[in-house]
């Protein structure tokens, strides 16, 4: 986790060698009500640091002071609701996308179209998508977030290959002649503890076989047609060798720590890997991975697939302040202080013409790529009880992939309890 205090030298540092003078702030007009005598903020960790610091820029100009409350991810959820469900006064929540509909559903937020207004065309179609309820925003974005596609350049060369595979079924078949050639361990790797982030992956290879979660009714139809052959690829990955067995061990953090040792090829993750993959404290892959569109499947017809994820600001339904809320995170997730938190943690910026910004561009040739990635993702479903429906489903898919039970049982098995939530 980066400190307030990394955070500020590390944005000091970049203000300075980047040009961020080539970004300017809109002008600033305050609100015109009464002053509160503090706002409060409920964040994660991750973006606690950076909140700390764009928060005191903005106290200076404001004269209001913020307390910014952060914990772990894993908590953050529990503080968020015991707080505002006990009426303790809070101004600013962070809503990961996945718990959107659950906040709204609870009263928690309030809408923010009247303050995002027209800039919403301006930000980047499928950041702020995940967002909507009922065709309203809940949240600002912070920054975007989709599971991009690494690979080991070198490993590839020795290989004889001078390009990344196109397809899932090249990947296949490049990382068994790799594992042949005893140049990797296992030609890809990935995080498929029972978590979160195994439901992210599984929604990405659905996608990318056509099929979606959800029906437009909003009912589960992962037991049937790309559901079942989205779990079916995962299983053989495993069976056939071309993905290493310690897959199913493995978070979606700690997979780039496995893929930074050298011994794999490939690594699906999100966009926080490029940094950490590159640093060379903890990696030995540093200036060896390349970046390119995740592939699609050639049984399918899709050229590509993802799925976004991330967090946004939201302002609490019950807040007083919700003007000098909206101010402040105006300011947090202003183009220049976007393109501070791309530098420093890599997540991807939510406005849509920092993808050309000549700067960003110079600074970050492998931007165009990252902004391409987003038109072929999708996103996991916006449903109220979200985070028991991909519980459930975790559960199941991970005993598919440790051998428990097939994949059409598995997801019957899954979908079944699903219903009765």
């Amino acid at each position: 986790m980066v400190t307030r205090r990394q955070f500020l030298a590390s944005a000091s540092a970049f203000a300075g060698s980047a040009g961020l003078g080539l970004l300017p702030n809109t002008t600033w007009a305050a609100p015109t009500s009464p002053k509160p005598s503090k706002l409060v903020a409920i964040v994660t960790s991750t973006y606690g640091p950076s909140l700390e610091a764009f928060a005191t820029e903005w106290t200076k100009q404001t004269g209001i002071p913020v307390e910014v409350i952060s914990q772990s991810y894993d908590t953050t959820y529990t503080k968020i609701v015991t707080a505002l469900a006990g009426g303790s006064p809070t101004d600013i929540v962070i809503v990961d996308s996945i718990w959107t509909a659950g906040f709204v559903q609870a009263g928690f937020l309030q809408p923010l179209d009247k303050f995002v207004g027209g800039a919403v065309k301006d930000l980047v179609p499928v950041s702020i998508q995940q967002r909507m309820i009922d065709d309203k925003i809940y949240a600002m974005p912070i920054s975007n977030e989709a599971k991009f596609f690494y690979y080991n350049a070198d490993i590839l060369k020795a290989g004889g290959y001078d390009a990344p595979p196109r397809t899932w079924e090249d990947v296949t078949q490049i990382s068994k002649e790799l594992k042949e050639k005893k140049l990797v361990k296992a030609g890809t790797i990935w995080g498929w503890q029972q978590s979160e982030g195994l439901v992210c992956d599984y929604a990405a290879l659905v996608h990318g076989l056509g099929g979606k979660l959800v029906d437009d009714k909003g009912q589960w139809i992962v037991n049937q047609g790309a559901g079942v052959k989205a779990l079916e690829f995962m299983v053989d990955q495993l069976k056939s060798g071309a993905a290493d067995p310690s897959s199913i061990s493995l978070s979606d953090r700690q997979v780039v720590d496995s893929f930074s040792a050298g011994e794999h090829a490939f690594l699906m993750s999100w966009s926080f890997a490029l940094g950490a993959l590159n640093n060379p404290k903890n990696s030995k892959v540093v200036n060896k991975i390349k970046l390119d569109l995740v592939p699609g499947f050639a049984s399918a017809n899709t050229k590509s697939t993802s799925v976004v994820g991330g967090s946004g600001f939201g302002i609490t339904a019950t807040t007083k302040h919700a003007d000098w809320a909206w101010d402040l995170i105006q300011f947090a997730t202003d183009k220049t202080r976007q393109i501070e938190i791309f530098k420093i943690r890599s997540n991807v910026p939510v406005w849509k013409d920092l993808y050309s910004n000549p700067t960003v561009v110079e600074q970050y040739p492998y931007i165009s790529q990252m902004e391409r990635q987003f038109e072929y993702a999708t996103w996991r479903p916006n449903l109220a009880g979200y985070a028991e429906l991909s519980g459930i489903l975790q559960l199941h898919i991970h005993r598919a992939l440790s051998g428990q039970a097939s994949p059409q049982q598995a997801l019957d098995q899954a979908r079944s309890e699903m219903a009765k939530i």
